[in-house]
């Protein structure tokens, strides 16, 4: 009996230290930023990565709201390196954030943008490293620091002799010295950040082949492009990948025609690239630069693209395709529409697709603009005028939402009011060069008037025309069209 109960308690204890251990390992992947910057009180910090390479898209890793003293606490689950940056007002802040690691940060003043600053094309942040309060000497951010530091001052002093060398240059040995220099950092992702950024010097330095960069510089197991020095190496390398193989008889009449199998068949035929990740997204990038460097016609790559999408099973490349595909469709009459997570004043959120089955006059503008607030007791007329078919959204890119919405209650304003603030790249999705700016969308989703008129400028007649037209032509189709009912 009493072995029985010895046995039954080993197996006990077993159990809870495998719990023990399971809980401990998923600690270890919780990734934690935290810090107290009194000037972000009551403001939201998001830290977000690159998961586009190809449009160079972001997505959130997290997110958190300041307390009144500016406290905040983001975590998220992770199992690998991200690059990860924090965009607020004029501040884009770098961090590299590895899995189960526990930051505390601070960052400068908080400096809100203006309203010029939210349409301005050529608007750059004041970028920097994050400032780390409890690094340890040989943590990551530390290193790459301190590798960066000394690479540059090395390149400054020995670039032109590296150019003029060429291929006898011999970086390999320097990329040697610097491994061993930062043998401390025990990280793969820093030998990898190392390489790659000796590896760009090597292919800019002197010219290599095709087979060379993609076979030799290129790790063959290798794709991690929250690593930024393959990122470069990559936007480097694979710019206008279609142009390794336009003299391939057969490969410009692929893309013409759609055909993606050959167009893989014709690449995968120089034997360059046997990484299928790295090969797919080669594909990629060339229907992206290739549209845009006009090198094909625009249908022609809309179709071949469309026709990836419908061939591809990998959710992660469909995705990225569907990115292309939007990038390059956007604002265009027919496609559609930029999609959007933003937030009213009673704190839920909204997209797009909440309000499916309806045209949607989507409108963009701020309380500083004389002809936004001009134009707001006109927008109330056709609201209420067309509230069976039509919902009319306001998306503020005011720093103070609060202000808007006192606004929009003192003047009994009902339709959709929404903030910029929790995804300010809506302002930059719709091309935003001027408030207000208004476009309409059909109820599938789609531009249907990009850019669609202001209500000064007649939206109203004319969207009651194309109502009207669209009526008639139901009852032609139904049989029940009446013309002295339309007089």
């Amino acid at each position: 009996m009493n072995n029985i109960c010895s046995i039954s308690i080993r197996k006990m204890c077993f159990l809870i230290s495998i719990i023990s251990f399971l809980t401990l390992d998923l600690e270890a992947d919780t990734t934690t930023v935290y810090g107290t910057i009194p000037s972000y009180a009551n403001r939201v910090l998001s830290i977000k990565y690159v998961y586009d390479p190809v449009c160079e898209l972001s997505e959130e890793l997290g997110s958190a709201k300041a307390d009144s003293s500016g406290f905040f606490k983001i975590k998220f689950s992770s199992d690998k390196v991200y690059y990860g940056t924090i965009e607020i007002g004029k501040l884009k802040a770098y961090i590299f954030l590895e899995p189960g690691g526990k930051y505390e940060i601070t960052l400068p003043q908080y400096a809100p943008k203006a309203p010029e600053d939210l349409i301005n094309p050529y608007f750059e942040y004041y970028e920097f490293y994050v400032k780390i309060l409890n690094a340890e000497t040989n943590e990551l951010n530390n290193a790459v620091h301190l590798f960066d530091f000394e690479f540059s001052d090395f390149l400054d002093a020995k670039f032109p002799l590296i150019n003029m060398q060429g291929p006898k240059a011999r970086l390999d040995t320097v990329e040697i010295y610097y491994q061993n220099k930062f043998i401390l950092t025990k990280s793969f992702f820093f030998r990898q950040y190392i390489h790659y950024n000796i590896a760009g010097i090597q292919s800019a330095a002197y010219s290599k082949t095709p087979e060379t960069i993609f076979k030799i510089l290129f790790q063959k197991n290798y794709d991690d492009f929250q690593n930024p020095a393959f990122y470069d190496f990559f936007q480097q390398n694979y710019k206008n990948f279609f142009e390794y193989f336009t003299e391939i008889s057969g490969f410009s009449d692929a893309i013409t025609s759609g055909n993606v199998q050959r167009v893989f068949e014709i690449i995968r035929s120089k034997g360059w690239i046997e990484n299928e990740k790295m090969l797919q997204l080669g594909f990629l990038k060339g229907s992206y630069d290739a549209f845009y460097e006009k090198l094909y016609a625009s249908d022609a790559i809309f179709l071949l693209l469309t026709n990836y999408i419908n061939e591809q099973q990998d959710e992660g490349l469909r995705r990225i395709a569907e990115n292309v595909l939007a990038k390059i469709t956007k604002l265009r009459v027919g496609s559609p529409a930029p999609d959007f997570k933003l937030y009213g004043p009673d704190s839920l959120s909204y997209s797009l697709y909440d309000f499916r089955g309806y045209y949607v006059y989507l409108n963009f503008c701020t309380t500083s603009s004389f002809g936004c607030l001009q134009q707001y007791g006109l927008l109330q007329a056709v609201d209420e005028n067309y509230l069976d078919s039509l919902k009319i959204i306001t998306i503020a890119a005011d720093e103070d939402f609060a202000k808007t919405y006192e606004h929009f209650v003192k003047n009994k304003y009902r339709w959709e009011l929404l903030s910029f603030q929790r995804q300010p790249d809506v302002i930059e999705k719709y091309e935003i060069k001027a408030y207000p700016s208004y476009f309409l969308i059909d109820p599938d989703g789609n531009l249907m008037w990009a850019p669609a008129p202001s209500p000064n400028e007649g939206f109203a007649s004319k969207y009651y025309d194309f109502i009207r037209d669209l009526k008639i032509k139901k009852q032609k189709e139904e049989g029940t069209y009446d013309p002295a009912f339309w007089k």
